[in-house]
């Protein structure tokens, strides 16, 4: 609709002020919009300069806030808004390619700075192999939690003994430790740190393209510098890690001990969804899922018992993790009740161990 002859502005009409806020664009955005051609108004007052616009402007009005919002230039987001929805798709992907290779640049460049004003060193420096250590990272991981009242619990603890480094991760309802032996020799290290994950993925490429990594760390981050590379800062996070060791020493023996290939366990969990029935009698170890009576049960050939008879249910979303991150060719689990936490160990080049809760016993009829 538009005005009328007698300079009333119809209902359908939006001032500036309601526009912006429906649109959240503030008015001067608008106004800038405006003379620059990309979004005019649908009526400008010709005594008070008043500026009015229609609802049906507010998507072209998001998608332009939106699309500025990525750092897109004007006269490219005024080409997407007029190109239909398949133009506005292939600028917006090569913008965001752009935009990416750029962010790498920059953060590449913030990196070399930060690895040439890299500290001397004021601890002993722990020396393991790249792949190794990007791989122990991967694997511990999956047992970070995301709890904003405790950022220690997404931290990834690193302890750089003598002889051997050991990454660890707890979301306290499941941890998994993961020990590498150093190679080489030099520095005896004797430190600890909780370190920002965030920064550690950042790092993560080029520490797993390193025949071999040198760690070590200052009052408030660790320094990971491979030869005649930058080193790469990863900050530690001020907390006191959760006492693991006394966790893992707490536990009570094992009453029944599980000892799997790890591929076949792997592709049967790849066929269930939902909970996950492990099950030994005697010689036989079946993995199912389902409920009340697990269907579909799987059996492991090649596994080992030794110990009681038992039935436990595990997440999926919790057990397979931990299988799938082992390391080397065989499981060993050790069992402590339905009720009781599990230990999954593994090893090759260092050991993989993980501690997880199982689930109750679902109900006849549970879905998920």
């Amino acid at each position: 609709m538009r005005p009328d002859d007698g300079g009333v502005i119809d209902d359908d009409y939006l001032p500036i002020g309601e526009f912006a806020r429906r649109t959240g664009l503030t008015p001067s955005a608008l106004r800038f919009y405006a003379d620059t051609g990309v979004l005019p108004p649908a009526h400008i007052d010709a005594e008070s300069g008043y500026r009015y616009y229609l609802p049906d402007q507010a998507d072209r009005a998001v998608l332009l806030r939106r699309l500025r919002e990525t750092g897109m230039s004007l006269p490219v987001c005024t080409a997407a808004l007029t190109g239909g929805p398949a133009e506005t798709t292939r600028l917006l992907a090569e913008h965001s390619a752009v935009a990416d290779a750029e962010a790498r640049r920059r953060a590449r460049i913030a990196a070399e700075l930060l690895g040439s004003l890299a500290p001397h060193r004021t601890t002993g420096t722990a020396t393991v192999r790249g792949p190794a250590f990007a791989s122990a990272v991967d694997q511990v991981l999956t047992a970070t939690g995301d709890d904003p009242a405790h950022p220690i619990l997404r931290a990834v603890h690193l302890e750089a003994g003598p002889d051997q480094v050991t990454l660890t991760a707890t979301d306290r309802y499941r941890l998994s430790t993961r020990t590498l032996v150093m190679t080489g020799t030099g520095e005896q290290a004797d430190w600890s740190a909780a370190l920002e994950p965030a920064d550690l993925l950042t790092a993560l490429p080029e520490i797993r393209r390193r025949p071999r990594i040198a760690i070590f760390r200052d009052d408030d981050a660790v320094w990971v510098r491979s030869p005649d590379q930058p080193a790469h800062r990863i900050a530690a996070i001020d907390e006191t890690f959760p006492d693991h060791r006394s966790m893992v020493a707490g536990l009570p023996e094992p009453a029944t001990r599980l000892v799997t290939p790890q591929n076949r366990l792997l592709e049967a969990l790849e066929r269930i969804t939902g909970p996950v029935c492990l099950r030994i009698l005697g010689d036989l170890v079946t993995v199912g899922g389902g409920s009340g009576e697990p269907t579909a049960a799987i059996g492991l050939a090649g596994s080992s018992v030794t110990g009681a008879a038992v039935t436990i249910w595990f997440d999926h979303a919790t057990l397979y993790p931990a299988i799938s991150t082992a390391v080397g060719g065989d499981l060993l689990l050790d069992l402590r009740g339905p009720e009781l936490p599990v230990t999954v160990r593994s090893a090759d080049d260092g050991a993989l161990t993980t501690v997880l809760m199982p689930i109750a016993a679902p109900s006849p009829g549970h879905t998920r």
